[in-house]
């Protein structure tokens, strides 16, 4: 991601900087580089003086690149401590998502997965874990297997936090199914076992 976003940058290509800007930031902020990817997506927002590659956070018409840097910017605001700022970009993106697709099934998981997160943050335990049921559906009726175990492992927490255990239990053995299936279909024996 590091090679392919200096190659967007070299070019000065706004598409390829959107593209591998967003993925990078989330890789920086895995990888406990919090200040890494807000840089990258400051940069990424700048794109050479006062231009701006970013749109209104609620507008329909947003690139897809440009929705995956608002994804990121809202993951940020989590890792920040700052849920109240993810939720709000997450809302926003939900409600032009609607807008532009009133078919409830076929909205982003991944976006209702981060909404989640930022409600039990909040201790807003209800609507999490609606916004989890949302998400699971949407992965769910999408095939988005990859996301499934990251909802359950959520759904595990949000029960664990309110001292549910049985039913975390039940939620993170899920989670490790649903993982361990998609393990299995990784070919090198190495990566895996990891």
């Amino acid at each position: 991601l590091e090679t392919a976003h200096a190659i967007a940058q070299k070019l000065g290509s706004r598409v390829w900087m959107r593209w591998t800007a967003a993925p990078l930031a989330m890789a920086r902020l895995r990888t406990s580089d919090a200040a890494g990817a807000a840089l990258v997506l400051d940069d990424a927002t700048r794109l050479g003086g006062a231009q701006r590659v970013e749109g209104p956070v609620d507008s329909p018409s947003l690139t897809l690149g440009e929705r995956q840097l608002w994804l990121a910017r809202a993951e940020l605001a989590l890792h920040d401590e700052r849920p109240s700022d993810a939720l709000a970009i997450a809302d926003a993106r939900l409600a032009a998502e609607g807008a532009a697709n009133p078919d409830s099934r076929l909205g982003v998981p991944r976006l209702a997965l981060l909404r989640a997160d930022a409600l039990i943050a909040l201790q807003r335990y209800g609507d999490a874990a609606d916004a989890l049921d949302a998400a699971r559906d949407q992965a769910t009726d999408q095939g988005a297997h990859p996301m499934l175990w990251r909802i359950d492992a959520a759904s595990g927490h949000l029960h664990r936090v309110q001292r549910q255990r049985l039913e975390a239990r039940r939620c993170f053995d899920r989670a490790r199914a649903v993982a361990t299936e998609l393990a299995a279909a990784v070919p090198d024996e190495e990566l895996r076992a990891r």
